[in-house]
Formats: C-alpha cells, structure tokens, sequence
C-alpha cells in the first residue's frame, strides 16, 4: 500500500502559526510579566524589613552611644516620621525604578525607645508590559518590629 502525501496542504503549517503564534507570545510575556511583578513585591518587602532592622537597632539607646563616638558614626532612627536614614537603607536595598516607590517610617508610641514598635511601610508603582501603559499595578507591603536598642 502505497501511502499518499497530502496535496494542496503545503501552507497548512504556516496558518496554524500565524494563529496560534501571537496567542502563545502573548501568554509567554503575561507569564514573564507576572513573575517580573511578584519578583519586586518580594524584592520591596525584604527591603522593607531591612529598613525595619536599621530602626530596630538604632533607637533611643544607639543615639546615646553614637553621640560619644566620632564624627560620622550612623545616626540613630526615629521618632520623627518619615526618617530619611530609613529611607535610603530601605531604597539601597531596592533594585525596582525608585522614582514608583515611596518609603514611610513611623514610630506609634511617638518614640524610640527599647520595646517601642516601629512601622516600614512600601508603596511601588508597577508597570505591566503586557499592557502597554493602560494600568499600574500597586504593590504595598508593610513591616512592624520592636525597638531592641
């Protein structure tokens, strides 16, 4: 039995592609994209529980020992809201667009003192690819430790 190659088939091949081939682009790049947007949720939050570390060790008890060292010794953190130190450990520790993130730092009982608790948070700003500049994404994540020094 002699078996027959199919005439008139010959452009079968580059039709399923040029259906199917955007579709599957499409789904590679949302899939890439989303592993790009929870890859900077998880890299703002370990930022932010650095910014946490840095406050949690540099309380009341830190800046009365760095005011007897010399000059240029880190300064303690808090209680003043929005603490710039904080600040730039939490954007240091960052590797997203700095321009879409925003750092708040706030001491709830108004102060820095051992067992005080203070609060980290993060806001970023997320442009998906896929969606070619119709939405954002925000990513907020937040970290609360008690003051150890």
């Amino acid at each position: 039995m002699r078996l027959s190659r199919g005439k008139g088939r010959s452009g079968v091949t580059t039709v399923e592609m040029a259906i199917v081939g955007p579709i599957a682009l499409i789904l590679i790049i949302g899939i890439m994209d989303i592993g790009l947007a929870v890859w900077s949720y998880n890299n703002i939050s370990e930022a932010v529980r650095e910014g946490g570390r840095y406050a949690q060790i540099h309380g009341s008890k830190y800046a009365a020992w760095a005011a007897t060292q010399p000059a240029g010794t880190t300064p303690a953190s808090g209680p003043a809201a929005n603490d710039a130190n904080v600040d730039k450990v939490v954007r240091s520790y960052s590797f997203v667009s700095q321009s879409n993130l925003t750092v708040t730092s706030s001491w709830p009982n108004g102060d820095n003192h051992p067992n005080s608790p203070v609060t980290i948070d993060a806001t970023y700003t997320y442009s998906p690819t896929l969606i070619f500049g119709l939405g954002t994404l925000t990513l907020k994540t937040s970290s609360t430790m008690y003051i150890n020094y």
